[in-house]
């Protein structure tokens, strides 16, 4: 089985965008090394040019879904869902947050008192990022 494991994280650096890769933390720090630029130097050091430093607050694992115009879906990501059937039942559409929570990955609608979950994978197919938590 081959999944693709990516983080996503705002940059240090002040040009407030995305940096994406492989996680990795020190302490209270986080970087991630986007492994298409990686250089591999003597004692199996890494060069600087594929670390990036980034925001501990805004980093986000990759759920390995995308929405319905290809565009990946990372925790913390705004997401507008549409109409979900239950059976005979449908669900009105929502905006809501992705979040890791027992095991998976969930929507959480922040809108509604005691927050709604709906797994990510039943709603799969009919959702839009819309934004996320860190810029908008």
């Amino acid at each position: 089985m081959k999944r693709n494991i990516l983080f996503r994280g705002k940059r240090i650096d002040g040009r407030n965008n995305w940096a994406y890769g492989s996680l990795i933390t020190n302490g209270e720090k986080c970087y991630l090394i986007n492994p298409d630029n990686l250089e591999i130097g003597c004692n199996n050091t890494i060069g600087n040019t594929s670390v990036q430093p980034v925001i501990p607050e805004t980093v986000g694992q990759f759920t390995g879904l995308k929405d319905k115009n290809g565009v990946n879906i990372f925790e913390g990501d705004k997401i507008n869902v549409g109409e979900i059937w239950h059976g005979d039942m449908v669900e009105s559409s929502y905006i809501g947050v992705v979040s890791f929570c027992d095991g998976c990955w969930w929507v959480a609608d922040k809108e509604v008192i005691g927050s709604e979950l709906d797994s990510i994978s039943i709603i799969n197919g009919n959702m839009k990022v819309i934004g996320n938590t860190y810029t908008n």
